[in-house]
């Protein structure tokens, strides 16, 4: 069998003692085998961070613009209530706008938050 200069086996044997349960449970439930779990595991620990910066970095933008999305639904929500405050009428057509327009980036947020959420999935 080779060796490394350290005098380790090149294919190193790995006691899990108390994580194999675990690592078991998380196989079945990708429906992988567990050396596939163990492979994907060790390659994000070894990953230089470099790497790790660059990933989070689109997680990063993805949050920023689901902020801005809020941002601006809250933003119509504040219009609609000062309008109802200084006019204490019910101008429908107005009204049917700002539902539309609340109904579209909420839409919007959903999309991007299922998006961050997809990308934290990936990176597990």
């Amino acid at each position: 069998m080779a060796q490394t200069k350290k005098g380790y086996s090149a294919t190193p044997s790995i006691r899990l003692n108390d994580l194999a349960g675990p690592l078991l449970k998380r196989a079945e439930q990708e429906n992988v085998k567990p050396a596939q779990v163990i492979r994907r595991a060790l390659k994000l620990y070894l990953q230089d961070n470099a790497q790790r910066i660059e990933d989070t970095a689109g997680l990063r933008v993805d949050l920023l613009a689901l902020r801005a999305e809020f941002h601006r639904a809250g933003n119509n929500l504040n219009q609609l209530a000062h309008f109802f405050n200084v006019h204490d009428t019910l101008d429908t057509s107005e009204l049917a706008q700002v539902h539309f327009d609340l109904r579209r980036q909420f839409w919007e947020a959903r999309q991007l938050l299922e998006a961050v959420i997809e990308d934290l999935r990936k990176s597990a």
